[in-house]
C-alpha cells in the first residue's frame, strides 16, 4: 500500500539527531567541546545543541532524572563512524576521557572503541574496514624485522649473564619491592619464554603469559611444563588487544611491548589495554628502553669505530626511532628508545597513577668488563649498591639502559 502516508510511501529520512538529558549541562558541554570537539550552541534555557561535523546532540538538563551510570547498558546512546579512527582515539585518550573498550579490530567489520561522558552517557566511535579478513591480520601487524629478529636470537636465555643478568636481578627486585604480595593475578603480556613469569609462578602467584612470538610461547609452555608451579596459561597475543577479560588481574608487566610499538597511539593503546586488564588499584611494571642507552653502549662496546653506527645513534637521540641495518643482530632491531618524562606522559594518557620510574642497571651495565664484574660476587655487590642508590634520581635515570615504570590504576 503505497498511499499517502503508507508504511512504504517514499519517506526520506533526513539527518538523525540524538537527544540526551544531563544532569549538568554546563559540565557535559565542556566535555563535549574540549574532550571529542563539539561545537556547543546554547538553544534555550536547559537545552543546548553539541555539533561535529555530520553529528548532532540536543541536550537538556534534568538534574533530578536518574543518572546514565545508574542504568547499565541503557546508557549507550550512539554508534558514531569517524574517521582517522587511530588519531581520533589517541587525541580523546590524551584529552582524558574514560574509555570503556580499547580501539580494537572486531570481526563485524569494524575498528572501534568506546567511552563513558561525564554525564554518564556511553558511546561508540568506530571505522569501517575494507574487510574482516584484513582487520584481523592488522590487529596482529608486527613488523617483520621485529619478528625475524626474536626467531633469530636466543631471547630465552639472554637474561642469564653479563649487563642482561643485571637487568633480570634489578628488575626483579623492584618487582618485588613494589608488587602486591602472592597470591595474586599477574598477566605477562609480552613475557617471551617466560624469564619473569615462571618466576612469578614458583613464589604463588597465578600467571597469565601472553606474547606476539609463537616460536617462545612455545618455549614458554615448554618450560612452564617442567616445574613445579606451572604457569595459569599461555597464549599468542598482541599487546594491544589482548583476550583478558576486564579487570582480571592484580599485576600487568609489559617489559618489552612499549619498546617494539614504535608509534605512541600504539604504545598508548598498549598501556590503555593494561588499565583494561587490571583491577582497580591494580599494578603496572612497564619497561622502555633508555634515549640515549646506544650512545653509551657504542663508548662502552667500541661500536663507533663502524662508520654505520653514529647514524643509528643521531637518530635514536633526535627522534627515539632505532633503525639498525639489516642483518646486525647485535645492534638490536626496530625499536623506540624513550625519555623518562614521555614515558609518563604516555603512562598518564592511559589513565594511570605513576608511582615513579626507576633506572633499572645504573651506570653498572656500561662497564666494558661487565661480565667479569658480574660473575665476582664482591663486584656484583657493588654494582647492584649503586644501582639502587641512583634508581630515583631523576638526573640519573635515563642512564641505565631500561627504565621500568611503575604506576597503579585508579582504585575508582
Amino acid at each position: 500500500m503505497n498511499s499517502t502516508g503508507g508504511l512504504n510511501a517514499p519517506y526520506m529520512f533526513k539527518s538523525p539527531r540524538f537527544v540526551l538529558a544531563v544532569p549538568n549541562l554546563t559540565a557535559s558541554a565542556a566535555f563535549y567541546r574540549d574532550v571529542l570537539g563539539f561545537t556547543v550552541h546554547d538553544l534555550a534555557p536547559g537545552w543546548s545543541l553539541f555539533e561535529r561535523d555530520s553529528c548532532v546532540i540536543m541536550a537538556g538538563e534534568c538534574p533530578d532524572a536518574p543518572g546514565a551510570r545508574t542504568i547499565g547498558d541503557h546508557s549507550y546512546f550512539a554508534y558514531v563512524e569517524v574517521e582517522p579512527i587511530d588519531d581520533f582515539y589517541t587525541g580523546v585518550v590524551a584529552r582524558g576521557a574514560e574509555v570503556i573498550k580499547t580501539l580494537r579490530q572486531e570481526p563485524w567489520g569494524m575498528r572501534e572503541f568506546g567511552i563513558r561522558t561525564t554525564d554518564g552517557h556511553r558511546v561508540m566511535f568506530g571505522s569501517r574496514a575494507p574487510s574482516v579478513l584484513q582487520q584481523n591480520a592488522q590487529a596482529l601487524t608486527i613488523d617483520p624485522t621485529i619478528v625475524d629478529f626474536y626467531e633469530r636470537m636466543p631471547e630465552e636465555d639472554r637474561l642469564e649473564q653479563g649487563e642482561f643478568l643485571l637487568e633480570a636481578l634489578r628488575t626483579r627486585e623492584l618487582i618485588e619491592r613494589y608488587a602486591p604480595r602472592a597470591p595474586a593475578t599477574v598477566i605477562d603480556i609480552g613475557g617471551g619464554a617466560g624469564a619473569y613469569a615462571l618466576w612469578l609462578a614458583e613464589a604463588g602467584y597465578a600467571v597469565h603469559l601472553i606474547d606476539a612470538s609463537p616460536r617462545l610461547v612455545a618455549e614458554a609452555r615448554r618450560r612452564s611444563g617442567t616445574r613445579r608451579r606451572p604457569l595459569a596459561s599461555c597464549e599468542v597475543g598482541d599487546a594491544r588487544a589482548t583476550k583478558r577479560p576486564n579487570g582480571a588481574a592484580d599485576i600487568v608487566l609489559l617489559l618489552g611491548p612499549l619498546y617494539h610499538l614504535t608509534t605512541t597511539s600504539d604504545r598508548v593503546a598498549a598501556l590503555v589495554e593494561a588499565a583494561r586488564v587490571l583491577k582497580p588499584g591494580g599494578y603496572l611494571f612497564a619497561a622502555a628502553i633508555s634515549r640515549w642507552a646506544s650512545a653509551i653502549d657504542g663508548l662502552a662496546r667500541d661500536l663507533f669505530k663502524d662508520p654505520d653506527y653514529t647514524p643509528i645513534v643521531e637518530r635514536d637521540i633526535s627522534e627515539g626511532q632505532h633503525r639498525p641495518p639489516d642483518g646486525r643482530l647485535d645492534y638490536f632491531t626496530t625499536a623506540y628508545f624513550h625519555r623518562p618524562e614521555d614515558f609518563q606522559t604516555e603512562a598518564g594518557q592511559a589513565g594511570f597513577n605513576v608511582d615513579g620510574i626507576l633506572g633499572i642497571e645504573g651506570p653498572g651495565w656500561m662497564l666494558p668488563d661487565i661480565q667479569v664484574r658480574m660473575g665476582d660476587p664482591r663486584h656484583r655487590a657493588d654494582i647492584l649498591r649503586v644501582a639502587r642508590m641512583l634508581e630515583s634520581e631523576p638526573s640519573a635515570v635515563a642512564m641505565s639502559a631500561h627504565m621500568l615504570l611503575i604506576a597503579c590504576k585508579p582504585a575508582t
